[in-house]
């Protein structure tokens, strides 16, 4: 857990895990605040629409964010760890997970609107061109 660690402590991101009120499994989100990892759960849990695209974004064109989801406490803190552990030192890395986080929230998108600005590719919501897949 060396890279979320140094994530927490060096650059004092914040983490939170939370079982999925859909049955969708345990969530995991390690962010540079703690409006993000808030924000982040409470649209998972929130209406159908929106917890849904967000939670297909996270999977899918939003995999390079350090979000995971899966079955239990300890596979996804290491699947979490392991996806960030080439990244930590990265700072554009840093600043594209914020600013995508930030985006979201600052946005509050409704219904597919989340799924329409993936659609146009609006660039915080954009894997960086830098990062590998």
């Amino acid at each position: 857990m060396e890279a979320l660690q140094q994530l927490i402590k060096k650059f004092d991101w914040n983490i939170q895990c939370w079982d999925d009120r859909y049955g969708r499994g345990v969530w995991a989100v390690v962010a540079p605040n703690p409006n993000h990892t808030y924000g982040l759960r409470e649209i998972t849990d929130g209406p159908d629409i929106e917890s849904e695209v967000l939670g297909d974004y996270l999977i899918e064109e939003g995999s390079w964010l350090p979000v995971v989801k899966g079955k239990n406490l300890t596979d996804i803190l290491m699947n979490l760890n392991s996806k960030v552990e080439d990244l930590v030192e990265n700072e554009v890395w840093r600043d594209s997970v914020y600013n995508a986080f930030q985006h979201i929230l600052e946005k509050d998108y409704e219904n597919y609107g989340l799924r329409i600005a993936l659609d146009n590719n609006e660039p915080p919501l954009i894997r960086p061109a830098h990062l590998k897949k």
